[in-house]
């Protein structure tokens, strides 16, 4: 049986890991035994406490801080965290949401400690870099890099140094399906433009963009620079799946595809416009934003009671938001329903179809009484 051993400890610790995690689980054990009711996980030196209300918690929290401190260990007070968000091991914590904790990269280290932090940081970037192969604006993006250090990350990358451009074939029904599959995630184009290959010159394919309603232009015969925004779009796609080629191996052909394009569209940037592609996309427009805030009546989650009115924000299919004095909620669109006054006023187009029909009913009562 293999037996292994620390060479270098972690953290600075000074004895073994697991002789702390043992250590502190034995204190905090007497804690927990007496209170059943409150949750208290810990990991080495952090720990977390919770409580279904305040009281637990504060009772909790002192009889934690006690036994810790009796066995000679000291709290960093600025280190406590009592207000959500609460930060606990790469998680972010909030009232309603747990979601991993935002990477927060310190640029200007001043001591050992912040250089320690920093080279952690960007092992990250480095090690999100060798899984998506961002490009350099996208990393500065997502990870609040300096320039010269997204640059060193993408620099020191073996793959994002080779430019291999292969070439596929395609038919019209390749083409319809992969139209399909574009019109699904983007919504439908007023125009698009190809080149004059068969598969787009075919009446097959006029049809199919007829049914569609899309405007179809192709570009001059034998004339490659008529298609320089098409061309860029397949050098930056075929040098984006060679540098991943190292990390998809195993995947199918349209596993690789739909990685490259999750990197293209949500992750690479430009210097010009920081933000990704899907984000241009979908706000360039208004189609997609509401015109109207109507005001609804929802059904709170926590107690099952009818509150409102509030104003819709947005909606989809099976879920809605809405505008509360607390912030944005959330809710499934089934505990919604329109906002309908009990004494509502008449609108000017009400008013003169009521006038209107009484004049009418005059009319007809007068015509009765002269017969």
């Amino acid at each position: 049986m293999k037996r292994y051993h620390w060479k270098v400890l972690p953290q600075d610790l000074k004895s073994s890991p697991f002789i702390c995690q043992q250590y502190v689980a034995s204190l905090l054990s007497p804690v927990r035994a007496k209170r059943k009711d409150a949750i208290i996980l810990h990991y080495m030196d952090d720990l977390l406490v919770c409580a279904p209300n305040d009281s637990i918690l504060q009772h909790t929290l002192d009889l934690v801080v006690k036994v810790l401190t009796s066995a000679g260990f000291r709290l960093q007070e600025d280190k406590v965290q009592r207000m959500p968000p609460w930060k606990y091991l790469g998680l972010q914590i909030a009232a309603r949401t747990i979601v991993p904790q935002k990477l927060e990269i310190e640029c200007n280290p001043k001591t050992l400690a912040d250089l320690k932090s920093l080279c952690g940081s960007l092992k990250w970037a480095k090690l999100s870099h060798q899984q998506y192969h961002q490009n350099v604006p996208g990393l500065i993006r997502q990870f609040q890099l300096t320039r010269s250090q997204a640059r060193a990350i993408v620099a020191t990358c073996p793959n994002c140094q080779v430019q291999a451009m292969p070439s596929m074939g395609e038919k019209t029904e390749h083409a319809k399906k992969h139209l399909v599959q574009a019109f699904s995630v983007l919504g439908i184009p007023k125009e698009i433009k190809t080149d004059n290959g068969p598969a787009y010159t075919s009446k097959e394919f006029l049809e199919f963009v007829q049914q569609w309603g899309v405007e179809h232009k192709t570009g001059i015969p034998h004339s490659p620079t008529g298609q320089a925004v098409v061309e860029r779009a397949h050098q930056t796609l075929k040098q984006v799946l060679a540098r991943q080629s190292s990390t998809t191996v195993w995947m199918s052909p349209h596993e690789k595809l739909c990685k490259a394009m999750f990197t293209i569209n949500f992750l690479n940037c430009s210097f010009e416009n920081m933000s990704p592609p899907v984000v241009r996309h979908f706000n360039s427009g208004n189609q997609f934003k509401l015109s109207q805030h109507p005001l609804v009546m929802i059904r709170d989650p926590k107690t099952w009671e009818t509150k409102g009115p509030f104003e819709l924000v947005t909606w989809g299919r099976g879920y809605v938001c809405v505008a509360t004095p607390s912030g944005p909620l959330w809710i499934p669109q089934k505990w919604v329903k329109p906002f309908v006054p009990k004494n509502p006023a008449p609108a000017e187009g009400d008013k003169r179809q009521v006038a209107i029909a009484s004049k009418r009913r005059r009319r007809r009562m007068e015509e009765k009484e002269s017969s």
